[in-house]
């Protein structure tokens, strides 16, 4: 707790809060930094969670919240320390991370396959979309599909078809009966339960959801295992604090440098279309990239034009390769990228946002409608004053100096408005949506129940130490509902459950051998052992026990 304070201090906008039990002891442990709190306003459209274990010294799970910047890597959000995995437990992560974070709701959440998880993103994330990772799904499948999942089988193939290629649901509900029926598994438990919740994970069930390329919790996988690198087994609390702060930092280093990488290297064309200059000035260096591959793919689809400039049939040379590019924009010689098909947060301003009474300085609005003088002439000598500012070190001091004395000279003598700023023609609306956040801020207070930010945390104790006997192990531990996962033993020849081939009813190929009798050596009979006879044997070979 010390050390959280000690984040707070260095940090003003870091948040933390930790909900405790009936014996005052740590329960749930969670913090968002304000680095956290950045990315999530430009990227916090489509996240993932999941949870990594053995990462401390009292196995508390954690769990991170991850998402994807304009450069397609992995910034963590935050972190949340829980002592179990109930209900209850993400339903309070859920409230907290929300209300952390300013608020705003995702609009897809990828998680695994926990029930309590599910339950707890229905109730606190209503609108948002919750679907699960391919992941677990394909790794429960290699579990549960016995030697159907081997490389001597066609199954396995086909299964990953279904689930990565196919793109309509009449097209995935027609090849998966197809698939039970040549494999015959129309009864097998695991792909009927799968089947019943497919609008979780199929591919088709994806369209028109966004989800930042991340049809996987692969982000959140990476992330716990990047953490793992850094946070030894048995970690005690405050080293795992400081080394999640380490992580934290170089990966920072490592989008710093991929923002420098955009702005000053450039990119090689393959076509030379006006689009693709276009699309290289707008979008970053790795999404340029990913662009610049799906219209090299153009060349392999042909466009017919039924109806002019309204409907187009585009089908591709390769009907098995079912690509879904169409080649529509390079048909009709755009020189630019249509404004809608252009998502902010691809592009080299996604970090551009502003605050609500800000908004009208983001670059993508254009330059600031300015309806008073006064406003105009500020405007351009402030922007002179952060040319001159940006010159080196020495003047960014001098002009930080300047603004916070400029700034404290100007907050009182703006407390009489005459009426004329922009700012004030806008003040209805701003009231409006500040009465919203406040009652919502109000009801989180009113049902939380936790030691927020720097408030008293001295009655809090010492959380009980669980690390068992031996060396710690670095290997994953399985999550509850991985836990009742068995490899199920199938016959090779009836493809039931229970039996092997050897002792298969349906196998006719090979009558089985009649158990052999044991003969006994006394008397020669079969049916009992010498041990067991009636008859005792005399002779001169008789072994004289004395």
């Amino acid at each position: 707790m010390e050390i959280l304070s000690e984040m707070k201090a260095n940090d003003p906008d870091f948040n933390y809060t930790v909900q405790v039990d009936e014996e005052s002891r740590i329960k749930t442990l969670m913090w968002v930094t304000s680095r956290g709190f950045d990315q999530y306003r430009c990227f916090g459209d489509a996240i993932t969670f999941d949870t990594t274990y053995r990462t401390n010294l009292y196995d508390m799970p954690f769990g991170l919240f991850v998402g994807v910047n304009n450069h397609f890597q992995s910034i963590i959000f935050g972190g949340a320390m829980m002592r179990d995995e109930k209900e209850d437990t993400f339903k309070w992560i859920v409230r907290e991370f929300i209300r952390m974070v300013g608020g705003k709701h995702p609009q897809t959440i990828l998680t695994n396959q926990a029930r309590a998880m599910e339950l707890a993103i229905e109730v606190e994330l209503p609108n948002t979309v919750h679907r699960w990772c391919k992941w677990h799904v394909l790794k429960k499948a290699n579990e549960s599909m016995g030697v159907l999942w081997s490389k001597n089988s066609n199954f396995k193939m086909e299964f990953h078809k279904l689930v990565h290629h196919m793109i309509t649901e009449e097209e995935f509900g027609a090849g998966w009966q197809d698939m039970l029926e040549k494999y015959n598994l129309r009864k097998h438990p695991f792909l009927t339960q799968i089947y019943e919740v497919q609008h979780k994970w199929a591919k088709p069930y994806f369209r028109g959801v966004f989800c930042a390329k991340m049809n996987s919790t692969q982000r959140s996988e990476s992330a716990n295992h990047l953490l793992k690198g850094y946070v030894p087994s048995g970690c005690p609390m405050h080293l795992f604090l400081k080394q999640f702060e380490k992580l934290q930092f170089d990966r920072e280093s490592e989008e710093s440098f991929q923002e420098k990488s955009t702005l000053l290297s450039g990119v090689s064309l393959r076509l030379n279309l006006p689009i693709e200059r276009h699309a290289s000035k707008v979008y970053t260096r790795a999404m340029f990239e990913k662009f610049d591959e799906e219209l090299y793919k153009c060349g392999t689809h042909v466009l017919d034009e039924i109806v002019p400039r309204k409907i187009y049939k585009s089908t591709h040379i390769d009907a098995a390769a079912r690509e879904k590019w169409s080649k529509v924009m390079v048909f009709f010689r755009l020189s630019k990228i249509p404004e809608k098909h252009i998502m902010k947060r691809w592009t080299r301003d996604a970090r551009d946002v502003l605050p609500a009474y800000l908004v009208r300085y983001q670059r993508d609005r254009g330059p600031p409608s300015s309806d008073t003088f006064r406003h105009h002439t500020m405007y351009m000598k402030a922007l002179e004053c952060v040319l001159l500012g940006d010159s080196n070190v020495k003047c960014y001091d001098v002009f930080m100096a300047m603004m916070k004395e400029v700034q404290a000279a100007l907050v009182p003598l703006s407390s009489d408005k005459d009426g004329m700023g922009l700012a004030e023609r806008e003040q209805q609306n701003q009231l409006l949506v500040q009465n919203e956040q406040e009652t919502l801020e109000l009801q989180g207070c009113a049902t939380r129940s936790h030691c927020d930010g720097e408030s008293s945390c001295s009655v809090i104790v010492g959380q009980q130490k669980k690390r068992p006997r031996g060396r710690p192990t670095t290997s994953r531990d399985k999550a509850l509902y991985e836990e009742h996962l068995k490899r199920l033993q199938f016959c090779t020849i009836c493809r039931s459950q229970g039996h092997k081939c050897t002792t298969c009813p349906e196998r006719g190929d090979v009558p089985k051998a009649p158990r052999k009798l044991p003969k006994c050596l006394n008397c020669g009979v079969l049916g009992h052992r010498s041990n067991a006879c009636g008859t005792k044997k005399s002779g001169p070979f008789e072994p004289n026990f004395l």
